[in-house]
Formats: C-alpha cells, sequence, structure tokens
C-alpha cells in the first residue's frame, strides 16, 4: 500500500508541475459518443471501400490506387488516431495518467496519430498533383502504373519515421496525456523539451499547409484547363471521359471535405498563441475541432460509394467475317 500511495504522490508532483485543466463532464462525454461513432463509421467504410478496390479488377489505375490509398489511410486513422484521442479524453476525465499503462499508451498513440495525419496529407497530395496533370498535363503525367506502387511505399515509410522520430522525442516526456491533449494543449507548451516537440509537430503540419496551397493552386488550373474547348480531345471513349471528370471532380470533393474540417482547428491554434484568448471557451473550441478535424475519414468512403458503384463496360470483339475459300 505504501508503494502504491508513493506512486500516486509522486505522480501528482509530475502532473503539477503541468498547467493542465481537468475536462468537464458534459463535454467528456460528448467527445466520447462522438468519437466512438466516427471510430465505427470510419472503420466501416474504409474498410468496405479498402475491400471493394482490392475485389475490382475493372479498376487497377492510378487514381484507383491513389483512393485506395486514401482508405487504408483513413482505416489506419480510425483504428490508432482517432482511439488515441478517446482514450486522451478518458485519461485527462478521469485524472488516470499516473497509470503505467495509460501513459505508454498516450506516448505510443500521439506519435501514431500524427503520422496517419502526415500521411493524409501526402496521399491528398499525390492526388491532386496526378488529377491535375491528367487535365492539364495528359501527356507529361508525373503519375504512372509502374512508379505509383512505389511512390506510395515511400509516403508510408515517410509517415512511420514521422512518428519514430516524434516517439523518441516523447520518451522523456512526462504526463503526455495532459500536455498534449487538446483541451490542455494551448497553455502547456512551456518545457524546453515541449518546445522542441512543439516546433517538430509545427514543421511536420507544413505538410498539410503544402497540401492546401497545392490544392488550391491546381483547382483554378483544372477548372480553366476544363472550360477550354480542346479539353479530353483524345482517342478515348466517351465512357473514359466522363471517368475522368468523375475521378477529377471526386478527388476534389475529397480535398474541399479535408480543407473544411482542417481551418476551423488551424484557427483554433493560431487564436490560442495570444494568451489574452485562452481559456475555458477556447479550450473547449480545440477539443470539438479535434474532433471533428476526423470527420473526413468517414465522409471519403460515402463519396467513393457512387464511383464504386459503376462498373467499366467489358469491350466487345466483333469478328470479321472472312471472305469465302475457292
Amino acid at each position: 500500500m505504501s508503494n502504491w500511495t508513493a506512486k500516486v504522490n509522486v505522480s501528482a508532483m509530475i502532473e503539477g508541475s503541468y498547467p493542465w485543466t481537468s475536462i468537464p463532464r458534459s463535454l467528456a462525454i460528448a467527445v466520447s459518443v462522438m468519437l466512438s461513432m466516427l471510430i465505427l463509421a470510419g472503420a466501416f467504410g474504409n474498410a468496405f471501400v479498402c475491400n471493394r478496390l482490392r475485389r475490382r479488377r475493372d479498376l487497377r489505375k492510378v487514381p484507383h490506387y491513389l483512393l485506395a490509398n486514401l482508405s487504408l489511410t483513413g482505416l489506419l486513422t480510425s483504428l490508432l488516431g482517432m482511439p488515441s484521442l478517446l482514450l486522451a479524453t478518458i485519461v485527462n476525465y478521469r485524472q488516470a495518467s499516473h497509470s503505467p499503462v495509460a501513459e505508454i499508451l498516450c506516448k505510443v498513440g500521439f506519435p501514431l496519430s500524427i503520422g496517419c495525419i502526415a500521411l493524409n496529407a501526402l496521399s491528398l497530395t499525390l492526388m491532386t498533383i496526378d488529377r491535375h496533370d491528367c487535365v492539364v498535363r495528359p501527356f507529361r503525367r508525373r503519375l504512372s502504373r509502374e512508379n505509383v506502387k512505389k511512390i506510395l511505399l515511400v509516403t508510408w515509410l515517410l509517415a512511420f519515421l514521422i512518428s519514430g522520430v516524434l516517439l523518441v522525442l516523447l520518451r522523456k516526456e512526462r504526463s503526455v496525456c495532459y500536455t498534449w491533449f487538446p483541451y490542455n494543449q494551448l497553455k502547456s507548451l512551456r518545457t524546453k523539451q515541449g518546445h522542441v516537440i512543439l516546433n517538430y509537430i509545427t514543421a511536420i503540419a507544413q505538410l498539410d499547409t503544402l497540401a492546401i496551397v497545392l490544392i488550391i493552386v491546381s483547382l483554378f488550373r483544372v477548372v480553366k484547363t476544363l472550360r477550354a474547348p480542346t479539353i479530353l480531345q483524345s482517342t478515348n471513349s466517351s465512357f473514359y471521359q466522363r471517368q475522368e471528370k468523375q475521378l477529377t471532380w471526386l478527388t476534389y470533393k475529397l480535398c474541399g471535405t479535408y480543407i473544411l474540417f482542417r481551418f476551423p482547428f488551424l484557427i483554433c491554434s493560431i487564436v490560442g498563441r495570444n494568451e489574452e484568448f485562452q481559456g475555458m471557451t477556447l479550450n473547449t473550441a480545440s477539443l470539438l475541432t479535434g474532433v471533428t478535424m476526423y470527420s473526413p475519414f468517414v465522409l471519403n468512403p460515402i463519396l467513393h460509394f457512387k464511383m464504386l458503384r459503376v462498373r467499366q463496360p467489358n469491350r466487345v470483339v466483333h469478328a470479321v467475317p472472312q471472305a469465302p475459300q475457292i
């Protein structure tokens, strides 16, 4: 009993060194319910899309590989990233950071969630480049069936590297569930190690900035090219023209939902840099926008569904009548 009391006292001293605030019960329940629904819907929807794309032999082109990669990222986020935020919510409400299991899970879950977010940004960047090249420079496309798998493998290795470096930086960080929880994050980055980790996360966040800028710029160029009368004057049939246009607009719908749910969290982060605005209202807004930031991973399979229902028509080869032999 004395050892357990000593552990609790030490944990209280550690947690007391951070300016954390306990999350209200009503907010904890609301966030837990929202995250549970997002986890179930995201895992089921993205698993369904991955399975469909795997079984459809007619969907083996570059954009389909990229869509499958996005769905796999959504599945990974639903199983790792969202549960990490759910765990941090429960730990903060129950004030259970002294539990060794909670500490380990938070130190592992937080880097994995950052890696998933980085992987999602890289996936959308590749999808944007592919659609831009398809419309603007169709004869000089940078992604092909020969190199797309290798490029996707590089993005996954980069995401794992990002998570690994962050995991090393968090090795000596204490009370991760409190320090990096969105409800307290705005005022808990005052330690020397915290500044190092914050600068690292800020650098990784530029992948999001790059993706957003690239999406907006490429969208203007694609719209301008599509309005030109010479667009898609090729040997392709009308079906393939419609299919390429559908894939193009599907990609920008996916990117649009990503930007729509990303901006509120970015705004809260920018506003939180001014200590005058910090308080319970901003903490609540940061946590709720951090939760809704995962919504695109649930909406993506819904946007995929219409495309998966359309099958590529089979090519019918008509027999050519031969001349009668004499």
